[in-house]
């Protein structure tokens, strides 16, 4: 009961609002005693005191105890204060039950008894601690779920992570009609053998993390990076018509962060895109572990026509040009592709207006 610092007792009979103080502070000694002899004021006196402890009587003027039960356990504010009712009414079941149905957390009648009335205390705020310690066992829980869901969908597509939230499991899926992009930095090897290795870690740091923020501001979404090489794609959770237009402004504006950091840095980075158009297959890899990854044609495309772009520049496939409007380019070539055969690809993408 050491946890109990005030008490809020509710009494329109002065005789028994001084019995009961006097009880009280003789056994909470240093609680401090607030009293009122109707509903109304009590209300108030809850809300702005927040006791630790309140004591009514059922029948009181303006409304009485269990009214005042009833708005106090309505309030997020008073609603887990413990409250007894005393009163002269006989224990029968059908008074008992209609104070516990307004939120009466134990009942004691008149005459009071001193002894009684502090095991009814003690049990009261026991029970009251022990629904304190759930509360934040729960609220700590719910923190947790809160920062592993935040997690997954981090490191998982929105969609992937909602259905492994849901089902514990999410199956591999066929998107269509997705727009890839995949770049690469040239001569990353050869480079990062004489840069030291925290600057190299800053250095990717910074720049993967301004790819990140540009994809996202362009309804794209990075998919993985594999070392020096970045994975990222559009429409494959979100369809809006435009996801090849998003995915190549989005490689305009890295190209073009990266000329202008390259002006002013000492280490400068440039970096080949390859963008292409198709079906791909995406999916969770390992049990442990969770890494999302994309498979198919479309990813091998892109991937063939990255290592056949110019540094610095951007080469789209002629699926993935077909659907942009008021883009030029600097050249369109033939390449072979062993598998695919002949295709028609752009660079140098710019939008005209």
């Amino acid at each position: 009961m050491n946890t109990i610092k005030s008490v809020l007792i509710v009494e329109d009979d002065l005789i028994q609002l001084k019995l009961l103080t006097w009880i009280i502070k003789e056994i909470l000694e240093n609680a401090i005693v607030l009293s009122s002899d109707n509903g109304a004021e009590a209300l108030s006196l809850a809300l702005d005191n927040k006791p630790d402890l309140i004591i009514t009587d059922w029948e009181m003027p303006k409304f009485d105890g269990p009214e005042l039960v009833k708005r106090l356990k309505e309030d997020p504010a008073t609603s887990k204060i413990p409250v007894i009712m005393c009163t002269y009414k006989n224990n029968d079941y059908e008074t008992l039950n209609y104070a516990f149905e307004c939120g009466v957390n134990d009942f004691i009648c008149k005459p009071v008894d001193k002894n009684q009335m502090k095991a009814r205390i003690s049990s009261i705020m026991l029970l009251s601690e022990s629904f304190r310690i759930i509360n934040r066992q729960k609220e700590i829980i719910r923190s947790e779920k809160e920062k592993v869901e935040l997690l997954l969908k981090k490191v998982l597509p929105e969609n992937v992570a909602n259905e492994l939230k849901k089902y514990g499991i999410a199956k591999p899926a066929l998107y269509t009609d997705v727009c890839v992009f995949i770049s690469d930095i040239v001569g990353f090897t050869k480079m990062s053998s004489h840069i030291e290795l925290t600057v190299l870690i800053n250095e990717l740091n910074e720049i993967f993390s301004f790819f990140d923020a540009v994809m996202k501001k362009n309804s794209c979404e990075r998919i993985k990076t594999v070392g020096d090489a970045y994975f990222a794609v559009s429409g494959m959770q979100y369809k809006n018509g435009n996801h090849v237009e998003n995915m190549v402004n989005a490689a305009n504006e890295i190209l073009d962060y990266l000329n202008e950091r390259n002006r002013s840095r000492k280490i400068k980075w440039e970096i080949r895109v390859g963008i292409h158009l198709g079906d791909i297959v995406g999916g969770i890899i390992g049990a442990d572990k969770f890494l999302f990854d994309i498979f198919g044609e479309t990813v091998n495309i892109t991937s063939r026509l990255e290592k056949k772009a110019k540094p610095m520049d951007i080469h789209i496939s002629e699926k993935a040009f077909s659907t942009l409007n008021q883009y030029s380019y600097n050249s369109m070539n033939r390449i072979f592709l062993k598998g695919i055969g002949n295709i028609t690809t752009y660079s140098g993408i710019r939008k005209t207006v």
